[in-house]
C-alpha cells in the first residue's frame, strides 16, 4: 500500500495487490470507504505535501515516508 499527498493537498492511495488499470483505472472515493476496507490506514502518519508513505502489507503499521 502506498499513499501520496500531492502538492494540491489531494490524497492518492495505491494498492500493491491490484494493478492501476484494474476495472477501468483510478477511482475517486471518499476516505471513509478506504478506512472501511482497511481500518489500519488510520495509523498513517501525518504527511507534508508532496510526500509518500508506503508499507509492505496491512498487517504492518510500519510506514516509510519519502519526499515525492
Amino acid at each position: 500500500m502506498s499513499v501520496f499527498l500531492d502538492r494540491d493537498g489531494d490524497w492518492q492511495a495505491f494498492s500493491a495487490t491490484e494493478p492501476r488499470w484494474w476495472k477501468g483505472g483510478p477511482k475517486l472515493v471518499h476516505a471513509a470507504h478506504l478506512l472501511d476496507g482497511d481500518p489500519s490506514l488510520a495509523e498513517l502518519p501525518a504527511l507534508p505535501l508532496g510526500h509518500w508513505a508506503t508499507r509492505t502489507d496491512a498487517s504492518s503499521t510500519q510506514w516509510q515516508v519519502f519526499r515525492g
